[in-house]
């Protein structure tokens, strides 16, 4: 569930491309958090239950709507 299954299929190329994702994912989070963007990570595994998943997106559109409301310039 958290891309840590380590492939059983040329592990020689994959462990060290899975590892330039990560860092490039760290490094392009990092730049839309600092221009003021959220992000939210969903896994393969969390899109199977639409209802889960659903309560998911509401709860972090709707933190992130009361967040940017708090931003906002008197």
């Amino acid at each position: 569930p958290s891309g840590r299954k380590v492939p059983a299929v040329n592990p020689d190329y994959w462990l060290p491309k899975l590892q330039r994702n990560q860092v490039r994912d760290e490094h392009n989070l990092s730049r839309l958090h600092a221009l003021g963007w959220s992000s939210l990570t969903l896994w393969e595994c969390e899109l199977s239950d639409p209802g889960a998943l659903s309560a998911l997106l509401i709860q972090f559109l709707e933190s992130d709507a009361v967040s940017n409301v708090e931003k906002q310039p008197d």
